[in-house]
């Protein structure tokens, strides 16, 4: 492990290297929290509940 920060990923928005690790590893983006709390359109997520509401989605039916 480097100790080196240019050899580490920084936020695409403010180059802080204290990255959120969920929005890093799960969707491959690049955010410190600071960013992402200042971008809440950006880069807030819905839940399965909004997603269903919104979007008038239903659960999956099994075919059993």
């Amino acid at each position: 492990m480097s100790l080196d920060l240019t050899h580490h990923p920084t936020c695409e928005h403010c180059q802080s290297p204290d990255l959120d690790n969920v929005m890093r590893t799960v969707f491959g983006v690049r955010v410190c929290q600071q960013c992402k709390a200042d971008k809440p359109d950006e880069y807030s997520l819905l839940t399965k509940t909004e997603c269903k509401t919104d979007y008038l989605l239903t659960d999956r039916k099994s075919l059993d």
